[in-house]
């Protein structure tokens, strides 16, 4: 919400009060569990903060007191923390429990679930890989196989409710959640190729921009300087949405001229 440049802005900011966190708190965080020679190494992965979301593990509940103190005292008046602690909690998209000295993490949601419809005008791209990706999602973040199999029927019943099929949305959710969660964990991030992108807004009425790429893309290839600037597999196709029927007929309000 808001300006373009306001994420970077917070992200900015807050990391400077990261780094008087972690070098000012009062109470051992994690970093008592490490050995006194990398202690100065790892104290940084004491605190986890994502925009105004941060989460710590406390090793007693008498640190609670201390350390919800040293959060309020980072920049007074401006940043004011609310915090919950206990057993379980939640942080982003993620719900975190302590059960039998372990910690499990389950799907935390705010229950507003609507999801795009296969009916809706967007290109077939869009679509392609779009309820298997929930489940990959979903294989992520629960660790426990029977939240998992809970999660995989609630959110198909959501897929439902949005205009999927229920049996389609099921197959697809439980074949994005097949991947071996240790490996998903674990996968290192892609680099992603530069690519040149055609842009244009969608229409289903006019030809695949993609066939018309690979049909012609031999003419462009055809100079050694063009193969040099364009290498192969680099041009895409992308579709920008229509404006929908609240955008285009959005009132508009009358300028008072003085």
């Amino acid at each position: 919400m808001g300006p373009s440049h306001a994420c970077d802005y917070v992200d900015i900011f807050m990391s400077e009060l990261d780094k008087k966190l972690v070098s000012t708190c009062p109470v051992p965080l994690l970093s008592s569990l490490v050995p006194h020679h990398l202690q100065e190494q790892y104290r940084y992965l004491d605190w986890s903060r994502f925009r105004d979301d941060g989460f710590a593990l406390l090793l007693d509940s008498e640190h609670i007191q201390p350390f919800t103190e040293c959060l309020q005292s980072l920049h007074p008046p401006n940043i004011k923390w609310t915090v919950s602690h206990g057993k379980s909690a939640t942080y982003l998209d993620v719900s975190l429990s302590l059960r039998d000295g372990k910690i499990t993490t389950d799907v935390f949601s705010k229950h507003n679930h609507s999801y795009l419809p296969p009916s809706s005008c967007h290109s077939p791209a869009v679509f392609k890989g779009f309820a298997q990706g929930i489940g990959t999602r979903l294989r992520m973040i629960c660790s426990q196989d029977d939240d998992l199999d809970r999660r995989l029927e609630e959110y198909a019943r959501y897929l439902t409710i949005s205009g999927w099929k229920y049996k389609t949305a099921k197959e697809r959710l439980v074949e994005g959640a097949k991947t071996n969660r240790k490996k998903l964990l674990q996968q290192p991030r892609k680099k992603r190729e530069k690519k040149i992108a055609w842009v244009s807004t969608y229409d289903p009425r006019v030809p695949s921009k993609t066939a018309i790429i690979n049909k012609n893309i031999h003419l462009l290839h055809a100079s050694a300087v063009n193969i040099e600037i364009f290498p192969p597999r680099t041009i895409i196709s992308a579709d920008k949405k229509r404006p929908n029927l609240a955008q285009i007929y959005k009132p508009t309000v009358p300028q008072r001229h003085v």
